[in-house]
């Protein structure tokens, strides 16, 4: 009973270790460590983005630095992440989000 006890507060500590709140205007790309299998939630302006499975424990959002001030917002809590990208400029903006393979969406 106690090595259960021990475990699951070793693994709390672990979540909590990871959780990050990331705010990053006019720089690409923007990085933070993430659990695989966790559940990601995305609000997004409106422009071409892509969406794509890695195969590590990270999120990324990247996008031309020459494109003006995005404003990219990374909250990690545990197994939860919220990305928020916005400030994209007209005329064929382009960005890549990149999230663990095993991630819900």
């Amino acid at each position: 009973m106690k090595i259960l006890l021990v475990l699951l507060a070793l693994s709390t500590a672990l979540l909590a270790a990871q959780d990050a709140r990331l705010e990053e205007i006019g720089k690409s790309p923007v990085e933070a460590k993430f659990v695989a299998g966790g559940k990601v939630h995305m609000r997004l302006c409106p422009s071409g983005m892509e969406v794509i499975g890695r195969d590590d424990a990270l999120l990324r959002v990247s996008y031309p630095a020459d494109r003006g001030d995005v404003k990219v917002r990374i909250a990690v809590s545990g197994d939860r992440a919220d990305i928020h990208v916005t400030g994209c400029p007209h005329g064929n903006f382009q960005a890549r989000i990149e999230i663990p393979n095993s991630s819900a969406v």
